[in-house]
């Protein structure tokens, strides 16, 4: 399975120490170097620049046409327009504008909670131990979005 990454799922992932899941679950994962640069970005926290600046071997760097999606910012336009050049299977996005627009060209989209369900799924991890450790982060999800997803889980209240 082929998948492109865009900043904020690998940014939450790695703060979290679970993007040991990404491999297992996708194989690689296409990042577009604009995203590398965000990640590596001075203002970024400390444990996202090391890892970024010392990407694992299941990390592919590409580059994305950022002029396709000029309304998006540089990392969510390189996401997708790398993942429209790929074929990709899945677009790695929490951004919701960017999620419409990938859904508008027929590009499957997978949020950061998405995959932690992924995960779980694939007993990598526990869902509700890694959305609590999740919400300890900036990340932002909707209660109605993991009740969801708790369902679609099949997992008791």
């Amino acid at each position: 399975m082929l998948v492109v990454s865009d900043t904020t799922p690998l940014n939450y992932l790695i703060l979290i120490n679970a993007e040991h899941v990404l491999p297992s679950l996708y194989g690689s994962v296409l990042v577009p170097s604009q995203v590398i640069q965000e990640l590596q970005d001075p203002k970024a926290p400390e444990r996202v620049r090391a890892w970024a600046n010392n990407l694992p071997s299941w990390i592919i760097v590409g580059v994305g046409d950022v002029t396709r999606f000029p309304l998006l910012d540089m990392g969510e336009a390189a996401a997708l327009a790398l993942a429209i050049e790929s074929d990709a299977d899945a677009l790695l996005a929490d951004d919701m504008e960017a999620r419409w627009v990938a859904q508008s060209v027929g590009i499957t989209v997978v949020g950061t909670v998405g995959i932690i369900a992924s995960a779980h799924s694939a007993t990598l991890l526990d869902f509700d131990s890694t959305i609590k450790t999740l919400r300890t982060t900036t990340f932002h999800v909707h209660e109605r979005v993991i009740v969801s997803i708790r369902a679609t889980l099949q997992m008791p209240d």
